[in-house]
């Protein structure tokens, strides 16, 4: 090798990794921790699809927040929008008889429950879309508005009762 070339060596810089891997490491230690608390019940793979099953809703969720934010924006509706396709969608998939939300509505196949959900997410979203992109309101103001409208058609639709006790196949889904 001459003298005039140079070779250029990447030096391991461990400030920047661990700033860059700070949160995996903060949740490697989290779980060890849990594992050792619980004497190893944490780990047990029924417990650990369960943690998967519970937060997957939140990351859904959480792309879409992705697809917002990385579009200079803000939707603070997302949270609400899903409650009230939620209520509905569990209203619609109640087996007949007693107590159900909506007396006298015949069994209903799955597919039409996850449709009725989609709808009212995507009437939601149309809404505070044509509020931002029509009318020129701020994407804060406009999912605020809607996150209060929302949570209030949600509160509206179901009296503020819980809806429970959905069919065997609608529960399948999660």
């Amino acid at each position: 090798m001459s003298e005039t070339a140079t070779t250029t060596r990447s030096s391991f810089n461990f400030g920047e990794f661990l700033k860059k891997y700070s949160i995996v490491f903060i949740l490697l230690g989290f779980v060890i921790l849990l594992g050792i608390i619980t004497e190893g019940r944490f780990l047990q793979l029924q417990n650990l699809l369960n943690v998967i099953v519970q937060v997957a809703p939140i990351g859904i969720i959480g792309l879409g927040m992705m697809a917002a934010i990385i579009t200079k924006g803000i939707d603070l509706s997302v949270g609400a929008t899903a409650a009230l396709a939620a209520v509905v969608a569990a209203s619609l998939a109640q087996p007949p008889g007693p107590g159900t939300f909506i007396p006298g509505l015949p069994a209903l196949p799955v597919f039409v429950s996850v449709l009725a959900a989609l709808a009212v997410g995507t009437l939601v979203g149309s809404i505070v879309g044509s509020l931002v992109a029509v009318f020129r309101i701020p994407p804060f103001v406009a999912t605020l508005g809607m996150m209060t409208a929302a949570r209030g058609a949600a509160n509206l639709y179901t009296d503020g009762r819980p809806i429970s006790g959905t069919a065997w196949n609608f529960n399948l889904i999660g």
